[in-house]
């Protein structure tokens, strides 16, 4: 019987004793690692602070400590394609749902208030759940281009565009969304 079956480890602890891992999971594509919870001693903080890590499979961290904001990161979640990492984050004003590159790069704003975050298995869209309920976020840029545009189809800066900038986004949306409405 295999070593895994039988309840040994495979491989030797991803230890680090200045933190304390909340939450951690693999990516789709078995290649990597991610785990958040809090760190002692942040920059940010030169105390207790949110961390995020990323590590390959072979144990090997991949980027540098990520302090995410915060207290806490409670929650970690990657993007059925692995190129995105989503991470709730508590802390003393609140808490929000933050995205992240494999490099580590901050992705956007904060979305507001989470203390569990899921991708939906298309990665369009990200759950977020806390105490008062789940909210649903569009986090793909096909989705979000769609959402956008369907919005803005009947705005007058759009329908007679004035400047550069309208006439690019009305030909965005007549190249990616509008002139495919109606194909499944």
């Amino acid at each position: 019987m295999p070593n895994s079956l039988k309840g040994n480890p495979i491989s030797r602890p991803l230890e680090d004793s200045d933190f304390g891992a909340f939450s951690a999971t693999f990516s789709p594509d078995g290649h990597y690692i991610a785990a958040g919870g809090m760190m002692a001693g942040t920059k940010s903080t030169g105390g207790i602070g949110s961390t995020l890590r990323i590590w390959n499979t072979k144990g090997h961290q991949i980027v540098r400590s990520i302090e995410a904001g915060g207290f806490a990161v409670s929650s970690v979640a990657f993007s059925p394609d692995s190129r995105l990492i989503a991470s709730a984050i508590r802390g003393i004003d609140g808490s929000a749902v933050q995205l992240w590159d494999l490099q580590g790069n901050q992705i956007g704003v904060p979305l507001n208030s989470a203390d569990f975050v899921v991708f939906t298995p298309n990665g369009q869209r990200l759950i977020s759940i806390k105490d008062d309920g789940v909210a649903l976020w569009l986090v793909g840029l096909d989705s979000w281009l769609k959402h956008s545009c369907k919005q803005l189809r009947y705005h007058s800066a759009l329908v007679k565009p004035t400047t550069e900038a309208a006439r690019e986004a009305k030909a965005t949306c007549e190249k990616f969304v509008w002139n495919h409405e109606g194909e499944r």
